[in-house]
Parts: structure tokens; C-alpha cells; sequence
């Protein structure tokens, strides 16, 4: 203003001063203009500033509580408030980390900065923040440093299964079914527990199952998991250690075990006796498979369509709790004793079998009837060591002393050449392993020296040369054998 001037004003007047700035050095100014009125004074100020590099954020951000040795994250926005392009670095210690740690910022732009939290132990964490603004080509003359605190508590979880040890037994579990049990896992810490299911040995067949392998409870939390038991063979024992880990605290060992089984299939006989049949005519017997499981079970016996012994529906599903009616058909051609063992196989269960025995007669021959107690004096006789032994050769032993009758059956007289053969199939799997070993072993009667015949290349315009098939006597007295062929016993 050029010199002090008195003014006055009316009620609802105004009145513009005009105030020129004229700079005589780059530097700030403050000044005051001074009023006086009728009714006191009062001053305006008044200054020039230079442009200055400026930026905003947070003065102090507080991470409060984070679980040790796992990451919690802030993000918070850097603004440039002043009139200048202005580069930004940041400076913080461990265990605090900010992204991005440097850049540069227009007038009036912003970005969002995280900042990280990662405790290495259970302390309370106090870090200054330093942000270093100003211009890029004059960074030392014209840097400023600002401050932001940051705080941070580290903790550890601690996480447990709910009511009951860590083990779980599913007992006996159906093959093909589901067994099923639930548990919950607690937090009883103040802060997030992630946690992870592993298996604590080498990876397995995955027979156990959890709902979930992996996830956060929350502070003073619970969280509702399963695991599920699916046995996929009768009799195995299945036996399996999991490991609910987390990072930032405590380890829990589970313990899953379970075994399977599968159907309870059994035959109403284990014996079929048709006793004296015409030659040439049939003979029917009923029989009864039962299933006494809450699964079905697949059977299947094994022998041939057009055989002497034949079953009317050789293989099936039996539903749970139930059974079928089966019908045997014995159509013999030969005046001889018969006898035959089928064996019937069960999906998830040891083999079962069934012994058919039977006599054929004509009007010119008649055998002796085949009784039951003659097969199993025979299976007496097999394990006694005296199979191989025709009637007269065993009439003789007991004349000489060397044999004698105990109990219904034949033994050696003398203990040390009474050796007794084992029956090597004593376990779970007896009658499975008895019929793939049907046709071998030491005690075999008859057996096929040839037990594959190739005639090669034929013609249809001229006889074929025969093949030589060699049967071999195994026992100690003569033995008559008759050949069946496949289609020979239909009727």
C-alpha cells in the first residue's frame, strides 16, 4: 500500500484494498497489515511462500496382534499434497517391510504402500518408519525426513481337538463303505491359527480322508472338521499318522486306524451226497448260498457248464441279509464213484467249497455206495501220510501191526513214521490258496504229466496226427480213470 489512508464505511459498504508483492530475493515473506477502527484495531497477515515438496500419510499404524512367524499386512495411501514432483525412500528395520520402498509421486498423485509385520518370536515390536522426500536432482539440499511409528505384537496360536485324544479308531468298516468321524479344532490363542493336514510318514493310499487339508481358525475360534475311513480290502488293517501343523505355534500327532471287511457268505452244506444214481439219468439236489453281511457280495462257482456237477445259477449278487436257492444237477455216465470239490469265490471274502459226492451204477455194474465218512477217512488217510495206499496194501499193513485204527481212522503204528503232513494253507486265505494249488503238492493221486497239447497247423483235407497225453499213478495200487469231455454230460 503507498501510505495509510482513512476509509470510512457505511453500513452494508465495502471497500477493496489492493496489495502488490514485489519479491526482491527466493525467499519467504510474512508480513501484517494493521486496522484501526472506531472500535479497536485488528491485523491481517499476510505471507509468500515458496513451492515445497510435501507428502501424506498415517502418523502411526499398529499392527496390534500377529501370530509369530507368519505375515500380517497393512496398506495405507502416500499422497503428494505439494506443488512439486517429489521422489519418496523409505528406511525400516526388522521385522516390519514396506512395498514399493521408493518411487516418485506428481503434484496431487497417490499410491497405496503395504507395510508387513512378520514377528520371529513373541515380543511387542516398535519401528520408526522414515520417509525420504524431495527432489530427485537435488536429493541432499533438498531432502526431508518424516517419521511414521509403527507397532506390532507377535504371539503364538495354540490349537487343540475338542473334547477327546487325538485318535481315531473306525473299528471294522465294511468294503466299499464309508465310516465317517467328526471333531473340532480350537483356537485358544488371541490370534489366527492356519493350520495344515499332512500325513507324518510316507505318502499312502489315501484309505483316511479329511474334509479339509488346510485353513485359518480364527482367534478363540472353532472349526468343525471329518475324516472318512474307506477300506478297499477284507482283512487289511490300516494304521495312519496325520500332523495338524501350524507355523506360529503347536503340533498335533492324529492317529487313524481301521480295518476292512467284507461279506459273510456261507453255503447251507458244506456236503452234498445224491447217493445211488442210474446211469444215464439226473439227480437233483437243493442248496442254499447266504449272505449274512449289511454289504452284497459277488459269487462265483467255478466249474464247467456241461460238467457231471452242474449249478443252476453259477455266479450272482446276493443283497445284504439275504440268500438264493440254488440247484445242483448230477448226470453221471459211468458206473464209478464220483466225487467232485466246486469251489465258490466271494469278492472281499476267503473262498467257500462244496464236496459233491455220488455213485453210479448200471444193471451190469454196481459200485459200492459212496458215504461221506469214506472221503473224509481218505482226507484222514492223506494227512496221516497213508494215501497212497490201495485196500489190500492197507489190509496188510494192519495185519503186519504196522498200522492201526484210531478213532474211525489209520495211523502209523510207530510214532516216528507217523509224520503227519501239514497242511500249509492254515491262515486267512485256506481255501483260496488250497484252490490255486488244487492240482499240485505231494499227495496227488493222479496227475496229467501233459497238461497242454498243441496240434499246430491243420488241414481240413486230411486226418490230423494224434497227440500222446500221459497220465501218471501217484498211489501204490492199480487205478482205473475215465475220460470226460466237455458237452458228453448234457441232459
Amino acid at each position: 500500500m503507498e501510505f495509510p489512508e482513512t476509509i470510512t464505511l457505511s453500513a452494508g459498504m465495502s471497500w477493496t484494498i489492493p496489495i502488490t508483492f514485489r519479491p526482491v530475493a527466493k525467499e519467504c515473506y510474512n508480513d501484517v497489515i494493521e486496522f484501526t477502527t472506531s472500535f479497536g484495531k485488528f491485523h491481517l497477515p499476510i505471507k509468500a511462500t515458496l513451492p515445497e515438496h510435501q507428502l501424506e500419510y498415517p502418523d502411526s499404524i499398529d499392527f496390534v496382534l500377529c501370530p509369530v512367524k507368519e505375515t500380517a499386512k497393512r496398506v495405507f495411501q502416500l499422497q503428494n499434497i505439494g506443488e512439486l514432483e517429489s521422489a519418496f525412500l523409505w528406511e525400516i528395520s526388522k521385522p516390519f517391510k514396506i512395498t514399493p520402498k521408493e518411487g516418485i509421486l506428481a503434484p496431487g498423485q497417490s499410491i497405496n504402500v503395504s507395510i508387513e509385520f512378520k514377528p520371529e518370536n513373541a515380543s511387542a515390536f516398535t519401528a520408526n518408519a522414515l520417509c525420504n522426500f524431495g527432489d530427485i536432482d537435488n536429493w541432499e539440499r533438498s531432502k526431508v525426513i518424516q517419521p511414521m511409528i509403527v507397532y506390532g505384537i507377535g504371539k503364538y496360536s495354540h490349537l487343540i481337538i475338542e473334547g477327546s485324544a487325538p485318535e481315531f479308531d473306525f473299528g471294522k468298516v465294511s468294503v466299499g463303505a464309508r465310516s465317517e468321524k467328526k471333531f473340532v479344532l480350537v483356537n485358544q490363542s488371541s490370534v489366527p491359527a492356519n493350520f495344515k493336514i499332512k500325513n507324518a510318514e510316507r505318502p499312502a493310499d489315501p484309505y483316511f480322508e479329511f474334509s479339509r487339508y488346510c485353513g485359518t481358525v480364527q482367534p478363540n475360534k472353532h472349526v468343525e472338521l471329518s475324516v472318512v475311513y474307506s477300506p478297499v480290502s477284507a482283512g487289511m488293517s490300516s494304521t495312519e499318522y496325520f500332523n495338524i501343523t501350524t507355523v506360529s505355534g503347536n503340533n498335533i500327532r492324529v492317529t487313524c486306524s481301521g480295518s476292512g471287511i467284507g461279506p459273510d457268505v456261507q453255503l447251507s452244506s458244506n456236503l452234498v451226497n445224491f447217493n445211488d444214481v442210474l446211469a444215464g439219468s439226473s439227480s437233483t439236489r437243493p442248496i442254499y448260498i447266504q449272505n449274512s453281511a449289511s454289504i452284497s457280495a459277488f459269487y462265483q462257482f467255478l466249474a464247467e457248464p456241461n460238467s457231471t456237477f452242474r449249478i443252476d445259477k453259477p455266479s450272482g449278487i446276493i443283497n445284504p441279509n439275504s440268500s438264493i436257492a440254488l440247484t445242483v444237477k448230477f448226470t453221471p455216465k459211468e458206473p464209478i464213484n464220483y466225487h467232485r470239490r466246486v469251489y465258490c469265490l466271494v469278492e472281499h471274502q476267503d473262498g467257500i467249497y462244496i464236496d459233491f459226492i455220488a455213485t453210479c451204477y448200471t444193471e451190469k455194474k454196481r459200485p459200492a455206495t459212496f458215504l461221506p465218512k469214506m472221503l473224509f477217512c481218505y482226507k484222514e488217510r492223506v494227512k496221516n501220510g497213508l494215501w497212497s495206499y490201495g485196500p489190500e496194501q492197507l489190509e496188510e499193513l494192519l495185519k503186519f501191526g504196522k498200522i492201526q485204527c484210531v478213532d474211525g481212522y489209520l495211523k502209523y503204528t510207530d510214532a516216528e513214521e507217523n509224520q503227519e503232513i501239514s497242511d500249509p494253507f492254515e491262515n486267512d486265505s485256506r481255501v483260496s490258496n488250497e484252490f490255486f494249488h488244487e492240482n499240485f503238492g505231494a499227495h496227488q493221486a493222479v496227475t496229467l504229466m501233459d497238461t497242454f497239447i498243441d496240434f499246430g497247423s491243420c488241414s481240413i483235407y486230411r486226418m490230423v496226427d494224434y497227440q500222446i497225453i500221459r497220465v501218471a499213478n501217484n498211489t501204490k495200487g492199480k487205478m482205473s480213470c475215465v475220460w470226460s469231455l466237455p458237452g458228453e454230460m448234457l441232459g
